[in-house]
């Protein structure tokens, strides 16, 4: 009995899912004209309801501070 692998992103699980589908056929996934599928918006592996994030000046400066001290510290415990 071969056992199945497990998926643990959901986003993989759907893509997954509508591959099978569309007899695993990918460009049948993209051209899927199952609109009312609750699936549908996912299809393509992707979450399209999620922005980007945009960081102001500010943001970017603290977070490259930030990244700086974590590294220092990571040199610091190897020593």
């Amino acid at each position: 009995m071969a056992q199945e692998t497990q998926t643990t992103n959901p986003l993989k699980y759907i893509r997954k899912h509508c591959l099978e589908c569309c007899g695993f056929v990918r460009a049948e996934v993209t051209a899927c004209t199952s609109t009312k599928c609750q699936l549908y918006p996912f299809r393509m592996g992707t979450n399209p309801f999620k922005t980007k994030r945009t960081l102001s000046p500010e943001q970017r400066e603290r977070a490259a501070q930030n990244l700086k001290k974590a590294a220092a510290s990571r040199r610091k415990e190897q020593s």
